[in-house]
């Protein structure tokens, strides 16, 4: 598993020590298969770093349960039977902002890496990774860093390096137009309502810029917006 550093904040990762006691990371399972989330318990039960604090099938239970658990980690499929995962990765970082979600797929997409990644998922792993790749990428995630399976990680160089493709992360012009509202020092409801946009629409596409401007405050991004020529 290539793991990529990515801090978040001052949140413990695994293993972190309080006093002599290990404190394993606290993992929230959510996938609409009983068989897939019955494997990933069993593998976790073997590790002292992890303790799985709760598990869901559909996006509904999942809320419920990031909320009465407040995991360190989630790991979330891509694709539920009832929902999308992508909403409910939006659902959770919504609720809070610093939650480290790890997406778990069986599909390599880059569309679905791409998304997942800009919505503010801190990893993509396959389930086709084997048991010693997904314990690696649940421990960089609970130490606040970017993981990618090695096959996604792989296809996302090769994409990024072939001809014609666009080198580095483009912004729309509705991207451009929030930057410069930021940089006015407007609100997320003034933005919401200049741009006929819903509150969580602009909360998730200013998550989205921040990650690819690589800042985590308004000053940041409209700084970096500015020396970009982005406003």
């Amino acid at each position: 598993m290539r793991v990529f550093d990515g801090n978040r904040n001052d949140r413990q990762g695994t293993g972190a020590i309080a006093g002599h006691q290990m404190i394993p990371a606290r993992v929230l399972i959510i996938d609409d298969h009983p068989v897939v989330r019955q494997g990933i318990k069993s593998l976790l039960s073997n590790y002292e770093t992890f303790e799985v604090v709760g598990e869901a099938a559909t996006g509904e239970t999942a809320i419920d349960q990031f909320r009465s658990s407040r995991p360190d980690v989630v790991l979330l499929d891509i694709r539920l039977a009832e929902d999308s995962g992508l909403e409910v990765l939006d659902s959770i970082l919504d609720d809070d902002p610093e939650a480290r979600v790890l997406m778990l797929s069986s599909f390599d997409d880059h569309e679905y890496v791409e998304r997942s990644l800009r919505a503010g998922a801190l990893g993509y792993v396959l389930k086709g990774d084997s048991d010693a790749q997904l314990v690696s990428a649940i421990e960089a995630v609970a130490g606040g860093h970017r993981a990618l399976s090695p096959r996604v990680a792989e296809q996302l160089v090769e994409l990024m390096l072939s001809p014609g493709q666009p080198h580095g992360p483009e912004f729309e012009e509705v991207d451009r137009a929030i930057l410069r509202m930021l940089s006015d020092g407007a609100s997320n409801g003034q933005i919401a309502s200049k741009l006929f946009m819903s509150d969580s629409t602009v909360k998730r596409r200013i998550r989205s810029i921040f990650n690819r401007l690589g800042v985590t405050r308004r000053a940041e991004a409209a700084a970096e917006a500015a020396r970009r020529g982005l406003v």
